[in-house]
């Protein structure tokens, strides 16, 4: 396997948006293969040890984790590897985080425990995997992809096997000689199956503990990046959220992360450079990467506003004015562009008529107004829950 590991492939990773944790597992898969077939570089090797021990103390837990983990498996497999390679300047390192993965272990974490039963890591090889039985029957089996899953044994290896003998591959192919050598077996099939009831079994037993955390959606995560693009796409509101007058970087992050899981069309800030401070993205995570952002100076609010009127646009101001209508009675037209004011002075006075709307979330408090990233997100969700949900 010629793959070299260097950083032109993960630049290329990283071009095509692929997730930090996606590189990681990219990159391990090819290594893991190589180290156990004993054609791995030195160089390889150092590149990826060095990238994942240089996010084991990252502000991201999943992130460490997987980086500590991963880390601790590749060296693993290095000791066993038939051609070793030099190891020696991490082995204190691995000691160290051996040692943490233990005590998280007794702590019976359970993001511990997802990741080593996880199947794409402890079990799954680039090479040996890539046969029909895996790619169309463990694969969906693994990410729920199948509505049925009862199949004849009879008729699963029926159809495999016949998959199988129509593939035409170049027999002077170096790859393919490599995966007719390397490739699991057909007959694997049923060992697919009875891996396959197992987790089926294992989750049951989970839904019967009670309600469970759902936030991962497996197979969107696992296709193609330019397909989710296409997905989310389609999913858009025709909700426009302007935070041009927001001072404070985590609220602008906070906002971007809402607009993003809301659908919103466009988020609009003062100043693009703001998605490449720390203090946006640690509230952002990554969101700023799948809502479309957009600049626009305080100084060309007008303008833009007035613009965007033009289009078809109500523009909506989350303002407490004398002519202000309650949040809860208030209908938000289709195409609505929500304006953000101010974290002290709030929306300026020479934009208020410009507005065809200003909406107020009732209070009960001494305290005069909500912090304005609380308000947007307020305000998004009565949107998304009026007009898409």
């Amino acid at each position: 396997m010629e793959s070299f590991i260097n950083h032109e492939v993960q630049n290329q990773l990283k071009s095509n948006n692929i997730p930090l944790s996606s590189q990681f597992t990219i990159m391990y898969w090819i290594v893991i293969h190589k180290l156990k077939d004993g054609i791995c570089l030195q160089e390889e090797y150092e590149f990826l040890m060095d990238l994942l021990l240089s996010h084991i103390m990252g502000p991201v837990f999943s992130i460490r984790l997987q980086a500590q983990y991963l880390s601790s498996r590749i060296f693993e497999a290095n000791e066993i590897s038939v051609n070793k390679l030099d190891n020696s300047q991490y082995a204190y390192m691995i000691k160290v985080i051996n040692g943490t993965l233990q005590e998280i272990a007794k702590a019976d974490d359970k993001s511990f425990k997802r990741l080593k039963n996880d199947y794409f890591i402890g079990e799954f090889d680039i090479i040996e995997d890539l046969i029909p039985c895996e790619i169309y029957w463990g694969l969906p089996q693994l990410v729920a992809a199948l509505s049925n899953n009862i199949i004849e044994d009879d008729f699963l290896r029926n159809i495999l096997n016949e998959i199988e003998s129509n593939l035409n591959l170049d027999e002077n192919d170096k790859f393919h000689n490599e995966w007719k050598e390397k490739r699991r077996k057909t007959s694997d099939a049923l060992q697919f199956k009875a891996r396959n009831k197992t987790i089926n079994k294992e989750v049951e037993s989970l839904e019967e503990t009670g309600t469970i955390q759902k936030k991962y959606v497996p197979w969107k995560n696992m296709s193609d990046v330019d397909v989710y693009d296409n997905e989310t796409k389609s999913n858009k509101t025709e909700l426009i959220v302007v935070a041009s007058l927001i001072a404070k970087l985590p609220n602008l992050g906070g906002m971007a992360r809402t607009s993003e899981v809301f659908g919103v069309r466009a988020y609009v800030v003062d100043s693009l450079r703001h998605l490449q401070d720390k203090q946006f993205q640690g509230l952002s995570v990554s969101a700023e990467r799948w809502v479309p952002v957009e600049e626009v100076r305080p100084a060309q609010l007008k303008d833009y506003l007035t613009m965007k009127k033009s289009a078809g646009y109500s523009v909506v101001a989350a303002e407490q004015t004398s002519t202000s209508i309650k949040l809860q009675n208030f209908k938000f037209p289709n195409k609505t562009l929500l304006l953000l004011g101010n974290e002290k002075e709030g929306v300026p006075c020479d934009l208020l008529p410009l507005m065809d709307h200003c909406v107020e979330i009732p209070q009960q408090g001494v305290i005069r107004s909500l912090n304005v990233h609380v308000t947007a997100a307020i305000f998004i969700w009565e949107y998304a829950r009026q007009n898409m949900l």
